[in-house]
């Protein structure tokens, strides 16, 4: 049987390895990862609405889990913002978040604080299939 990353693996279904012991699909296994949710890169459209603005941010993530995303810009929200995201991958999910870094003239960490449970199956779905995509340029290589 072939050998599958373990980020395909946890968006599969598998529960993956304890918080401490995390995976980046990009540089393999992380002893000190804070993170729950492996992270991949993928860039997925977003629209952002931040607490008080008037006019949506239009951008794009450049990373993104079922935990979170980084979302890359000139202008940042300072850390403690709250967002609601409109983020389209694998159908338009709804989901609110805060920042937790802010990165001057390079963006943002976002953090994701809840999501509906039909939300968190697509958006699960829709990485598991980034991740085999990724596996399969991998090998092809």
């Amino acid at each position: 049987m072939a050998r599958q990353a373990p980020c395909l693996l946890r968006y599969g279904g598998y529960t993956g390895p304890k918080v401490g012991q995390g995976f980046d699909c990009e540089v393999g296994p992380m002893i000190n990862e804070r993170r729950k949710h492996p992270r991949l890169k993928v860039s997925v459209p977003v629209e952002i609405h931040a607490e008080g603005g008037n006019a949506p941010l239009h951008c794009a993530t450049s990373d993104l889990s079922l935990g979170g995303c980084y979302i890359e810009s000139m202008y940042p929200f300072p850390a403690g913002t709250n967002l609601d995201l409109k983020l389209e991958a694998g159908g338009t999910l709804i989901i609110p978040a805060r920042v937790v870094t802010c990165d001057p003239q390079f963006g943002n960490g976002i953090s994701f604080l809840r999501m509906l449970p039909e939300d968190e199956v697509a958006l699960a779905k829709f990485l598991g299939d980034v991740a085999r995509q990724d596996l399969s340029r991998a090998h092809k290589a």
